[in-house]
């Protein structure tokens, strides 16, 4: 297993999308999930033994830097559901950063900790 790449976060991913597509096959029958499996399974062989790292590399930084971005989303619109009782979150008009402020403050005066742009919102 020399100079392979093996085991990697893009190569998880296609694993568990393949699991799925088992379990929906065995539940439907439907031939398009088998498919799906088998082309899963072997893509995941494919980049599993492959001996181009680099591009296997490449292509690893390339899912993770959109797993990143949907994993941030997530976890913003889990802290939104939790804190909206105490705090409001708006995004600066400068660099679009997304700040949290805390409810019941009336017209305040809000600097981006990123940017230090200020702006006036009511919460």
């Amino acid at each position: 297993m020399s100079s392979r790449r093996g085991f990697d976060s893009l190569g998880v991913a296609i694993l568990i999308l393949a699991a799925i597509c088992s379990m929906l096959f065995r539940f439907t029958w439907l031939w398009e999930f088998w498919v799906a499996m088998v082309l899963l399974g072997v893509w995941f062989f494919w980049r599993f033994f492959s001996h181009r790292i680099d591009r296997r590399a490449k292509e690893n930084e390339w899912f993770l830097a959109r797993f990143r971005a949907v994993s941030k989303w997530f976890r913003l619109q889990k802290n939104r559901l939790r804190d909206r009782k105490t705090h409001r979150y708006y995004r600066c008009p400068g660099c679009h950063n997304v700040v949290r402020v805390p409810k019941g403050r009336g017209t305040i005066r809000i600097t981006c900790p990123i940017c230090k742009e200020v702006f006036v919102r009511k919460t």
